[in-house]
């Protein structure tokens, strides 16, 4: 059970989230018709019966500083992770961008032994960043127009389900291509002194939350995160994912007291 109260002295009051998109439906309209109306590598080719895969999906919580020394398999970066990861001589397999804003361009300096998992919704800016890599482009399952625009352009392309954020929607994505242990690094969901591991790009909203017991710093989407996971987690485990959450924070608690494996160190 989550509660938040948004002053040290205010009453605890049930937390419930909201969800919205970054972006307005028309800009996501406008970048999925972009997409669609390119010449791409579908996500298709990458769909696999695998079941035996281990992969690392990496958030830009402040945890990875801590943890990323502890990263297994092929890794997998979401966003920001992705250049401090490479900064640190790590080079993912995989970065994945999905956000619709143009503001995600601004995490991309793309490398070329990075495959790049870029949703349909994306800016056209951040598949000019990424021209001249090796990019597969798949569809996020929740706008309301995709379905309608994937008919129009005769796409037989398949719409990905998944949490809100990277990682959570990462989780699912990476199960379609067969991997089944999955470790989560940077997806604390909380935070001491910085949302993310270096400044976020955007303002945070913040959140005082309490659960089980415990009281933690986060902000409305980080949250909305712990919920994917409490969805996601259950279900994927009855689909055979083995799932290891690394860091400490508001997720790896929740996760912890689900009797998933938390690793603190």
């Amino acid at each position: 059970m989550l509660g938040y109260q948004e002053e040290a002295d205010a009453p605890i009051v049930p937390l419930v989230i909201q969800y919205e998109c970054c972006e307005v439906p028309e800009n996501v309209r406008r970048n999925i018709r972009s997409t669609l109306e390119t010449e791409y590598q579908p996500f298709n080719l990458l769909l696999s019966d695998a079941n035996d895969r281990e992969i690392s999906i990496c958030g830009f919580g402040p945890s990875l500083k801590d943890t990323y020394k502890s990263i297994s398999g092929d890794v997998w970066a979401c966003n920001g992770a992705h250049n401090w990861l490479i900064e640190r001589g790590i080079i993912p397999k995989f970065g994945m961008f999905w956000d619709a804003a143009d503001l995600v361009s601004k995490f991309v300096t793309p490398h070329k032994d990075v495959t790049y998992l870029v949703a349909s919704r994306c800016n056209r800016s951040v598949f000019e960043a990424l021209e001249g890599h090796t990019v597969y482009v798949w569809h996020a399952k929740g706008d309301e127009c995709l379905e309608e625009l994937l008919i129009a352009y005769n796409k037989m392309e398949p719409m990905l389900c998944g949490g809100s954020a990277a990682v959570s929607r990462a989780m699912v994505v990476a199960m379609t291509m067969g991997y089944r242990k999955i470790n989560l690094f940077g997806a604390d969901s909380s935070y001491t002194d910085s949302t993310h591991v270096e400044k976020s790009l955007v303002e945070e909203k913040t959140l005082r939350v309490r659960c089980l017991g415990e009281w933690f710093s986060s902000t409305p989407w980080l949250a909305g995160q712990v919920e994917d996971f409490k969805e996601l987690a259950p279900t994927m485990k009855l689909q055979g994912a083995d799932l290891t959450v690394y860091g400490s924070g508001l997720l790896p608690r929740v996760a912890d007291n689900m009797g998933f494996k938390v690793v603190t160190t």
